[in-house]
């Protein structure tokens, strides 16, 4: 894979305490490996805030890493069958995120990762949504990018 890429996240919120909502976003990205893990890196403008969001992907031993900082600050981790605790930061507050990973599928191409991961989403030990993400990752000479329905 190239350097430069563009990375296209759509993800899925549905339960109780969410209106099914469904968020897509792309941005231009960076591409690199270092001691046995893949990331990318790219930058994303949150609705309602000025601050850009920086954004780390980590991909290592069938685990990902998702960090943002910014005006909002996480750090998600996706291990299938586990449940990883942390916190959440917004201008609104702190919050104990959850995440227990149900399904994590990696499909990688010479020119393109593609990530979907199923989980339940919890926050200060309550159960908020049962969600999806799909995480495309291609090099920018490409042009295909899609989602599950």
């Amino acid at each position: 894979m190239t350097k430069e890429v563009m990375v296209r996240i759509v993800g899925q919120h549905a339960g109780d305490a969410v209106n099914d909502e469904k968020l897509a976003s792309a941005a231009p990205g960076v591409y690199y490996e270092r001691d046995g893990a893949q990331y990318i890196l790219f930058e994303e403008k949150a609705e309602g805030f000025e601050e850009t969001i920086k954004n780390r992907i980590k991909l290592k031993d069938n685990c990902l890493e998702i960090s943002k900082q910014g005006p909002l600050n996480s750090h998600m981790v996706f291990q299938e069958g586990m449940l990883h605790n942390s916190a959440y930061v917004t201008p609104y507050g702190r919050f104990l995120m959850g995440v227990r990973t149900k399904r994590f599928a990696l499909e990688e191409r010479e020119e393109s990762l593609q990530i979907q991961v199923d989980y339940e989403l919890e926050m200060d030990d309550q159960f908020v949504a049962d969600s999806k993400i799909d995480i495309f990752v291609i090099s920018a000479g490409q042009v295909r990018m899609t989602s599950r329905e």
